[in-house]
């Protein structure tokens, strides 16, 4: 299972907790869920992590304009 939360000052550069997590789970196979700022998902893959891991990471550095981007 992971989950993120993105705060307002993010989601007004249109990183969203529900793309984001969209984003990971397409790729492990799973599903997300949650509202708001908060939003946990699940897969069935979990192979595929570190893939997913740099997917997520890829995905907010072009959303927040090509910034570089590491998560931990």
């Amino acid at each position: 299972m992971h989950g993120v939360y993105v705060g307002q000052h993010l989601a007004d550069k249109g990183v969203t907790s529900e793309a984001w997590t969209d984003v990971v789970s397409g790729i492990i196979g799973g599903k997300t869920g949650g509202k708001g700022p908060t939003r946990q998902g699940a897969g069935a893959d979990p192979k595929k992590l570190d893939d997913a891991i740099k997917e997520a990471e890829s995905w907010v550095s072009k959303q927040l304009g090509g910034l570089p981007i590491r998560l931990k």
